[in-house]
């Protein structure tokens, strides 16, 4: 097997190949085509593919700043207070002072 393929490629380089021959120059341009459309395609998906991931990291940003307070938004106090003023809430903190000290 490796004597053919041997004997293939050494067929193949003896053959000269004009490069003036109008089959040469076809042969050329269409590979020089086919991969000037490939870069192209690559370019574009990849600047797509990339759009795509900026503005679905922005969705999430805009996601996750929707989800905390805004600073003019008043604080939690009443939450707080009513925690305070719980009576369960002054026993565990006398226990725990009771406990430290």
């Amino acid at each position: 097997m490796y004597k053919s393929i041997r004997t293939a490629i050494a067929n193949i380089l003896r053959k000269r190949v004009s490069p003036t021959s109008l089959q040469f120059r076809l042969t050329v341009e269409l590979i020089a085509l086919s991969v000037i459309s490939l870069t192209g395609v690559t370019v574009w998906a990849g600047w797509r593919m990339e759009q795509t991931v900026v503005n679905g990291y922005k969705q999430m940003l805009e996601y996750v700043a929707m989800r905390f307070p805004s600073p003019d938004a008043d604080p939690p106090e009443p939450a707080v207070a009513r925690a305070a003023n719980n009576n369960a809430t002054k026993d565990k903190i006398n226990t725990i002072n009771k406990l430290i000290h």
